[in-house]
């Protein structure tokens, strides 16, 4: 049996992850009739998720990378050189 202290340590991670996926319109209440189009809208949606999960996670180590560096070491991120 886990003590005390354990109970409750990850649920929170379920939870939010629970609210992220309410955000989507089409999943918080359940119009489609066949559960194929409801699990593709659900795939979808944990799809994005993670899409943007990994893309501020990705996004972040480079910005660090960049400010770590002092400026720019050979890398564009989406602006152009001054001439």
């Amino acid at each position: 049996m886990e003590s005390r202290e354990r109970l409750g340590r990850w649920r929170w991670v379920v939870e939010r992850t629970l609210g992220w996926i309410h955000r989507f319109r089409r999943l918080r209440i359940r119009h489609a009739r066949r559960a194929g189009i409801h699990q593709a809208f659900l795939s979808l949606a944990c799809s994005l998720i993670c899409w943007r999960y990994a893309e501020r996670v990705l996004l972040g180590a480079l910005k660090h990378r960049l400010f770590r560096a002092g400026g720019n070491d050979g890398f564009e991120v989406g602006c152009r050189k001054a001439a």
